[in-house]
């Protein structure tokens, strides 16, 4: 799983949506992810299949400094693209790195999944990811 879309710093007030991206994502029903994030920097606003996840639908609970989504199909994802997006709002001005830490788990953790080249556990937290 990678993020894009977060190429510049973002002004207080403003949106950006970023977009969930994964390679290799043969055979997944399901996923649960956590975003983990300081909600006085940043809102997280929406959520939106997309992609290859166009099909999949999306429960999304937002627990004030996490915003927990599970994403599931009918029929398993095949091939390599964007997963779903995500609008954040800033609520202060944020400069080039997210403040979003990921976490995820496919197929009730069947799938390893990888984050930035890092194979996570199912409640494992990266670094804030650079862009």
């Amino acid at each position: 799983l990678s993020l894009s879309g977060w190429n510049k710093p973002l002004n207080a007030g403003e949106s950006r949506t970023i977009t969930l991206n994964s390679a290799g994502a043969d055979g997944i029903s399901g996923m649960d992810l956590s975003l983990a994030y300081d909600p006085s920097r940043i809102r997280i606003v929406g959520i939106q299949a997309a992609g290859i996840g166009a099909g999949f639908a999306l429960t999304g609970n937002n627990l004030g400094s996490e915003y927990r989504i599970a994403a599931y199909g009918a029929l398993p994802l095949q091939g390599s693209g964007s997963l779903l997006t995500i609008t954040v709002e800033a609520v202060k001005r944020i400069g080039s790195d997210l403040p979003v830490k990921i976490s995820a788990e496919a197929n009730e953790g069947s799938v390893p999944v990888r984050v930035n080249g890092r194979t996570l556990g199912p409640v494992e937290l990266v670094e804030t990811l650079r862009m």
